[in-house]
């Protein structure tokens, strides 16, 4: 008896779960795309680098008789050396036994060269953002008498329950 009793409260009582809840107030999912365009001017002022080098060379000095007009040499000749030097590279030349020899030196450099544009780039980016939003299931005001139809019910229903069994 008593678990009648039991068994008719607990289908009387009504139990709503998390799952129910969802199929009657689903979820709203929100997906927004965010579209970003990146706009980078770079400067206009490209650098090339020159690796340095060095370059030595020799060429003789012809003498002929001074019947053309040339100068004759004499052997043995030597002379200072001559120098220049400049931004990006130094030279130098000498006279040595009836040669000429000249030693050009590079160094290392870096030209900047100013562009008369402006390098422009662009990027593009796309942002895919999910947000699901649970709504509250709206509340719903239930009359007064609503409420006592219950467990007026219950008891009544308990009253002829226990009249039956009071009968036999």
């Amino acid at each position: 008896m008593k678990k009648l009793i039991f068994l008719l409260a607990v289908v009387m009582m009504g139990c709503a779960t998390q799952k129910r809840c969802f199929i009657k107030f689903p979820p709203e999912v929100k997906t927004d795309t965010i579209i970003e365009e990146v706009i980078t001017y770079r400067d206009t002022t490209i650098e090339v680098f020159l690796p340095g080098d060095t370059i030595y060379t020799e060429a003789a000095l012809v003498s002929s008789g001074q019947e053309d007009g040339s100068v004759l040499i004499p052997d043995p000749f030597y002379s200072d050396t001559v120098r220049a030097f400049g931004t990006y590279s130094e030279a130098s030349a000498w006279v040595e036994s009836r040669k000429i020899a000249l030693e050009l030196i590079e160094h290392d450099t870096t030209i900047k060269v100013k562009l008369d544009s402006v390098i422009k780039i662009k990027d593009h980016f796309e942002h895919l953002y999910t947000v699901e939003v649970h709504k509250e299931p709206p509340v719903i005001k239930v009359p007064w008498y609503y409420r006592w139809s219950l467990p007026v019910a219950l008891v009544l229903i308990l009253m002829i329950v226990l009249i039956f069994v009071l009968k036999r």
